[in-house]
């Protein structure tokens, strides 16, 4: 990762594999010495700034990448470090998630936009297809994503053929400092109001140190949970991303043994 803006035009793509400790007693009772785990994609997408929905930074071929994604897991840098570059020059979390939320309407509304009306004598699923149409546009001009909008299951199923980017659901990731790591209960108190603040105090979210988390990359596992016990954490986040990740898309993997 470079520390400046725009640095990452292509995005990153890495393949982690599901932990599950269902592995070792399943490769016990099938007897086999081949398992082969469930793994799921990731790509780092540079972030979007002001303007991106009309293609400021690059925001249109960041934007296609996202359209790609099953999950939006946002990365909010939660403190400050003159020596790490930032767009706005200072970190401003709810500034950095009011930002990319407000592209994701932008693109959202710009892609319904582009909908003409079904002529009088449509059929019956076009014009209900349009009424889903109005009513979300008709939110995402009051600022509200599409994930949050209440709509019905038929609604929802309206929506799929537009593949918007405000209706992938999201977990907010946050950046934390080792001191903020060491300070569990203050460090999720200012998370909490944070979200209560943009109105989103249900989202999903966690928090890791991703200085911590390059450093991890390089121990054998016996030295992971050494390092890991002097932060009092049993998983890195790594492992913790990739469980939430799965749990919100809703799909249940399991393990593959021959």
């Amino acid at each position: 990762m470079a520390n400046y803006p725009f640095c990452t035009i292509e995005p990153n793509v890495g393949i982690i594999e599901v932990p599950d400790d269902r592995l070792t007693k399943l490769a016990e009772i099938v007897e086999t010495q081949k398992i082969v785990p469930a793994a799921v994609e990731f790509y780092d997408i540079a972030g979007l700034v002001r303007g991106a929905s009309e293609g400021a930074g690059l925001g249109n071929k960041f934007l296609s990448h996202i359209r790609e994604t099953a999950l939006i897991v946002h990365v909010v840098r939660l403190f400050d470090d003159k020596n790490i570059t930032h767009v706005d020059e200072v970190a401003n979390p709810k500034q950095d998630i009011e930002t990319i939320e407000t592209e994701l309407i932008l693109s959202d509304l710009s892609t319904l936009d582009k909908q003409r009306e079904p002529r009088p004598n449509a059929q019956k699923e076009e014009k209900a297809v349009w009424e889903t149409v109005q009513l979300v546009k008709e939110k995402l001009n009051q600022g509200m994503s599409a994930r949050d909008c209440e709509l019905t299951d038929d609604q929802r199923e309206h929506l799929k053929q537009f593949n918007l980017l405000s209706l992938k659901p999201v977990l907010f990731l946050f950046n934390v400092s080792e001191p903020q790591l060491m300070d569990p209960s203050d460090t999720q108190e200012k998370i909490k109001n944070l979200l209560v603040t943009l109105k989103k105090p249900n989202n999903a979210y966690l928090y890791l140190c991703a200085k911590l988390e390059q450093e991890l990359s390089v121990l054998s596992p016996e030295e992971q949970v050494e390092y890991l016990a002097t932060y009092n954490l049993e998983k890195s986040g790594l492992d913790r991303l990739v469980k939430s990740g799965v749990r919100l898309i809703g799909i249940n993997f399991l393990p593959y043994c021959r």
